[in-house]
């Protein structure tokens, strides 16, 4: 299992929680996603055979937030 932990731009809300939720759940290989509003995170473990860290930002990007690198 791999971990990998984005800081992510745009977020204010639960419904931008969900949307990221949900998008990177569809994923195959994520096993959990935690967003952390406060800090500005998310924090994902996944399957590094199945994903990888370009397939996930892009998921979120596509949500309409910006992955800070």
């Amino acid at each position: 299992m791999s971990y990998v932990q984005f800081d992510v731009e745009g977020m204010s809300c639960h419904n931008c929680v969900n949307a990221i939720d949900t998008a990177l759940l569809k994923i195959e290989g994520v096993h959990s996603v935690q967003v952390d509003l406060e800090k500005g995170t998310v924090t994902i473990d996944y399957d590094g055979s199945k994903t990888d860290e370009s397939a996930l930002s892009l998921a979120i990007e596509l949500q309409g937030f910006d992955v800070i690198e």
